[in-house]
């Protein structure tokens, strides 16, 4: 994979685990109300409360400042935990459940839940599987001006998807209620 696709992938991971650790940090007690809602034991609340904000900030940093692999192993680490505890809860209470990445806290079909969370670690397996080992800051320093417009494009162009995949979702769940 060459190197401005992995910063790419690296900088959208990083942005991403980024506006979930400050949404749970910024609406702490819905955060607590999402997390009450997977059921995990109460000697772990506490810690996932904490903790989760806490490690997605360290994903973080460690995607823009490095070791790129680090941050990109710990983030395919946490997608699994999330995973699981998706599974889990599914499990316990059925197909919708509390979300408390991203700022909101409504119930969402855990599918997905699951699918966000599969992109998540495509992007995550794109940056382990890249000959890049800088941080996202680094790498993008070394960008001549050449490289800017293309990088730029297809930033824009994944946002612009990532938009409509939402739209069509939220359309979806218009239909169903």
């Amino acid at each position: 994979m060459p190197t401005t696709a992995s910063t790419l992938a690296a900088a959208v991971l990083a942005c991403a685990f980024a506006w979930a650790a400050a949404a749970k940090l910024v609406q702490f007690k819905a955060w607590g109300a999402a997390l009450d809602g997977y059921r995990i034991p109460r000697s772990l609340h506490p810690v996932a409360l904490v903790g989760l904000p806490v490690a997605e900030i360290v994903v973080t940093v460690l995607l823009l400042a490095g070791p790129l692999k680090s941050g990109a192993a710990l983030a395919v680490a946490l997608v699994a935990v999330f995973s699981m505890a998706i599974i889990r809860a599914r499990s316990l209470q059925g197909d919708k459940l509390p979300c408390g990445c991203f700022g909101r806290t409504e119930a969402r079909d855990y599918r997905l839940m699951l699918i966000r969370n599969g992109v998540l670690a495509a992007l995550a397996a794109a940056v382990l599987l890249s000959g890049t080992q800088e941080g996202v800051v680094q790498e993008l320093s070394g960008l001549s001006i050449e490289d800017v417009l293309p990088v730029t494009l297809v930033g824009l162009g994944l946002i612009l998807s990532l938009w409509m995949v939402r739209q069509v979702a939220n359309a979806f769940r218009g239909r169903q209620s």
